[in-house]
This record gives structure tokens, sequence and C-alpha cells, in this order.
């Protein structure tokens, strides 16, 4: 049956409505060229909307249509039971400023530090499962930042991290993270990235090195030196940025015909937001208590680390 005009009209303006509320809790940094995508990319499915780090199987139409589910996660990157692939989203899509690989989330790369840190010396080398779920994390996290066209080493560090560990990535207070920049902010000698085939050697390296970066290129390291809240610029864009996406009005673009509101990525854009249900969260714990992990980074000789390895 042909939509009438005036039905279509109205299509596309809840389409608007819901585009907005949508993609407001994914962070522009998940995008190409940190851009979000606009409305009018996602009718004509441009590359815009599909950035090469994210999986097809969680890619935006999944998330748009598995929205209400999100939602009731509170968009937390957290284990909740019978979820897997809405936890795979969070990760891949960095929803969650904890819950991801983006070495711009000052959690995890502290993270990644610390599992830089801890595999060079293990203090507990036969507790077998902590070493291979910072070991996974860690090669997950190089992929992902390396841009590694493959999710081999992100999937297999995931469903480790959900179906066979009750370990979780740490969570620093603002003040523990303000203490570990200021120690990175102290060195004295300067580090390079290595060949991505050397990582197991150079992974103090590199995480001292996107640290020293992140201190250049991010002015929300200097808000954390203030004592402000060290990610949220990075990983929540506000209104203004949530508002860019949209990229039209209400009126009906031309180009738009029916088959464009029967296709699943609109129909699952068009699906309603519900009332949210919390749901339940499956019991982990955080690979090592956040206190004695800023002591272990804060203790460490990160200088005499890259002086000994001559760069």
């Amino acid at each position: 049956m042909e939509l009438s005009h005036t039905a279509a009209v109205s299509l596309h303006q809840k389409l608007v409505v819901m585009f907005t509320k949508k993609l407001a809790p994914i962070p522009k940094l998940s995008f190409m060229g940190e851009r979000k995508p606009t409305l009018d990319d996602y009718y004509k499915l441009n590359d815009a909307c599909f950035p090469a780090r994210i999986p097809m199987s969680v890619s935006l139409p999944y998330c748009f249509d598995n929205y209400n589910l999100f939602a009731s996660n509170e968009f937390s990157g957290c284990k909740f039971e019978g979820r897997f692939d809405i936890a795979r989203a969070t990760w891949f899509w960095s929803l969650d400023k904890t819950h991801t690989f983006s070495r711009q989330s000052s959690q995890a790369l502290v993270n990644f530090l610390l599992a830089a840190i801890v595999l060079a010396k293990p203090e507990d080398p036969k507790n077998k499962q902590l070493i291979e779920f910072i070991h996974k994390f860690r090669v997950a996290f190089v992929a992902y930042n390396f841009r590694v066209p493959e999710f081999d080493d992100q999937e297999g560090f995931l469903s480790f991290w959900y179906h066979n560990t009750r370990y979780d990535l740490i969570e620093f207070s603002n003040r523990t993270l303000k203490k570990i920049f200021r120690k990175i902010k102290e060195l004295k000698h300067g580090a390079r990235l290595q060949d991505p085939a050397l990582f197991s050697q150079y992974a103090v390296v590199w995480a001292v090195q996107w640290l020293v970066d992140m201190k250049k290129d991010f002015e929300w390291v200097d808000d954390m030196e203030k004592g402000h809240n060290a990610s949220a610029r990075v990983f929540e864009d506000g209104l203004a940025a949530s508002l860019a996406g949209i990229g039209m009005n209400n009126d009906l673009p031309t180009y738009l015909t029916q088959e464009h509101f029967t296709r699943p990525e609109t129909q699952a854009l068009l699906k309603d937001i519900e009332e949210i249900k919390p749901a339940d969260e499956k019991h982990s714990v955080m690979w090592m208590d956040p206190k004695a992990a800023a002591d272990r980074i804060l203790n460490s000789d990160l200088s005499a680390m890259l002086q000994k390895m001559k760069l």
C-alpha cells in the first residue's frame, strides 16, 4: 500500500526525533573523523554510519533496534545476564567510558598500562585466569588502537571476559587518575611507538606514549589535572553535538521513497522507546583493588623502563 504524503511526513518527523534520541548515547569518537552521522547519512546508508572498527553484527542499526536493552543496562558495559551481544556492542561503540578499547578513555588506558606492568613481573603467576584476562585485554586494546582490520582479538577477549572469568576492568577515581597522570607528566625520558609485532615487549612504552599523547591532544587531560571529571568531555558529547547529528529538519527530503521507510535499518530506528526495566547484573570483581593498582603504577620506575629500552 502506497504511503500518502501526509503519512510519509509523519514518519520522517518521528525518525528525526528517534535518530536524535538513539544516537545521543554514542560518543562521536566512535565514528570516522569523530563526526557523528546525520539522518541523511542514515537514510542513504553512507559509510559514515558504519565505522570500520565496529563489527557489522553490532552496527548502528543493531544499536537502534536494541536501544531499550542498552537503556535498561544504563548504557553500561558491565555484565548483564543473557546480554552478551549488548555487552559487545557497548565495548565496541564506547558507550561506557570504562568498558571500551579506546585509548581516549583514561580508565581503559590506565588499565592497559597496569596490565603491561603486571605482565612484565606478575605477583601471582599461578593465577592463570587473571593472567589470561589481562593478557587478552592488552592484545585486544592494541588491536583496536592500531586499527587491525579483523576483530578476532577483541572478540576473543569479550567472550573470555563475559563467559569464562569473574574479572572486570578497574575503575579508578578521578583523584587517582590525577596522581597517575602527574607521574607520567614528570617523566624525563620520552618514548616512541613500536612495531605492533613487538607489542608484548614494548607494551609499557606504548601505554606511556599514549598517555603522553593524550596530554598533548585532549583538553580534558588539563581538566583532570585541575580536578574535574576526566573523561566526560570525550565520552559525553553533550546536547549540541547530539543535535548536530540530525542534519535535517522536519521537511520531507525529496529523494525519500516508500522503500526507505520499509528498510530494516529504518524499522530499527522507528522502534518505540519503552519504559526502562533494570536488568540483572552478573557478579564480577575488578581485576585488582583500585588502591593497590594505583600503588603498583605509582611505585613503578617507568622512567627506568623507558631508558632500559633505549628509546
